[in-house]
């Protein structure tokens, strides 16, 4: 996957490893599916197995989630 321009992140809990949009810098990000924050990861290594996610705000837990874009 072609994470150019976005950001590695991962949700330990469940070992997924995200791409995100660079513009969430340092922002706290959520895993909509099971409520962990994400770490953000310094290396590409993981890059290839990837899933490229949408971060959005939901109302209902008032913080910014990510999910996959074939989700939404």
């Amino acid at each position: 996957m072609d994470c150019d321009h976005s950001q590695m992140m991962v949700c330990k809990p469940c070992s997924r490893v995200w791409c995100v949009p660079a513009i969430v810098g340092k922002a706290d990000v959520f895993h909509r599916h099971c409520g962990s924050k994400l770490e953000l990861l310094l290396s590409r290594e993981d890059c290839a197995h990837a899933t490229r996610g949408t971060v959005s705000f939901f109302g209902d837990s008032n913080r910014l989630e990510v999910q996959p874009d074939v989700e939404r």
